[in-house]
C-alpha cells in the first residue's frame, strides 16, 4: 500500500463520463468536490475536463468518478403542461 489519494477508479474511466473535480479552499473557505463535469481526455495521468470556461487539465489525483446511486433513482417530476391558462399572482 502506498501513501497517498487513491487514483485507481479514475484510470479506467471513458471520455464523456462524468467526474468531480478537488477544489482547494483559500483561509476563509474549505476544500470541497465540485461537478459533475464531463471528461473530456486521458493522457497518463493528466485529465482535460469541461468547465465552463473551457477545458481544463487536472492531475489524476484531483479528479475522481461521479457515481449515481443506483438504489435511490432521481424520479421524474410530473408535467406541469395544461391546456387551461394558468393565473398569475395577483399584485399588491
Amino acid at each position: 500500500m502506498q501513501n497517498g489519494p487513491q487514483t485507481n477508479a479514475i484510470y479506467g474511466l471513458p471520455p464523456n463520463s462524468p467526474v468531480l473535480v478537488w477544489r482547494e479552499g483559500n483561509t476563509s473557505q474549505s476544500s470541497y468536490w465540485d461537478g459533475p463535469y464531463i471528461l473530456l481526455a486521458v493522457n497518463g495521468k493528466t485529465y482535460t475536463v469541461k468547465l465552463p470556461n473551457g477545458p481544463t487539465t487536472f492531475r489524476s489525483t484531483v479528479v475522481k468518478p461521479y457515481l449515481l446511486d443506483l438504489e435511490d433513482p432521481v424520479k421524474p417530476q410530473k408535467s406541469i403542461k395544461s391546456d387551461k391558462p394558468v393565473p398569475l399572482p395577483a399584485k399588491p
